[in-house]
């Protein structure tokens, strides 16, 4: 593999996985019409910005035609954490984003 790859690999990985020493976990609550681009406009806002979530959970409700989604970014700062959740604001399935901040766990870290 040419050294140019490994290093554009290294890089890229870098930016999905971010170092798990950082303090912090960004949660996205995000709720969402039960349409079938939903689920792909809201996963590629993240993937744009080269992030995989650490953690995520999604269910469709039938009783409120609704998609409820849950995503955690480990080591996202919070400023970007806000850039993000006004992005997802803007998609137009998207009814409701909550975000949160809290520290990772020793379990976790």
């Amino acid at each position: 593999m040419p050294v140019c790859a490994i290093r554009c690999y290294r890089s890229l990985c870098a930016m999905s996985f971010p170092d798990r020493t950082t303090q912090s976990t960004a949660v996205f609550a995000i709720q969402a019409a039960a349409d079938p681009s939903a689920l792909p406009r809201v996963i590629d806002l993240f993937a744009k910005h080269g992030l995989v979530p650490s953690r995520w959970v999604g269910n469709a409700h039938e009783s409120d035609a609704n998609l409820h989604l849950t995503l955690e970014f480990d080591g996202l700062a919070a400023g970007e954490a806000r850039a993000l959740a006004n992005g997802l604001r803007r998609i137009l399935c998207v009814e409701t984003v909550v975000t949160d901040s809290r520290a990772l766990s020793a379990r976790r870290a």
